[in-house]
């Protein structure tokens, strides 16, 4: 399932994007067009012009991006479930800095 909307196939998602790349030259000149190229270079790192012959290749390096980064969110998320994790609201100073200063573990 793609991200965004649950109520969409992952065809359908990507036929969405094929057609509003096939419709790319209408936003010519729009605050749309401006915005969406700038994220999609700096967000995702895409240098290439929407377009009908364009709109896969783009999906799926936004797509590859967007699982990466998903990766490193389940990461984080993991490692700060950990039992053994300090807690988020925990202030550098009170987390114990070598062995002999953290609790016993008897």
């Amino acid at each position: 399932m793609p991200p965004g909307r649950d109520d969409f196939s992952a065809d359908q998602a990507r036929n969405a994007w094929r057609i509003f790349c096939s419709h790319w030259h209408l936003f010519r000149g729009t605050p749309m067009k401006f915005w969406m190229e700038s994220e999609l270079v700096d967000i995702f790192g895409v240098d290439v012009r929407p377009s009908a012959e364009t709109a896969d290749r783009i999906y799926d390096a936004i797509a590859a991006k967007l699982a990466r980064d998903r990766a490193k969110i389940e990461a984080i998320k993991r490692i700060r479930e950990a039992p053994d994790a300090p807690a988020a609201s925990e202030a550098p100073q009170d987390a114990p800095d070598t062995p002999q200063d953290a609790p016993d573990a008897d």
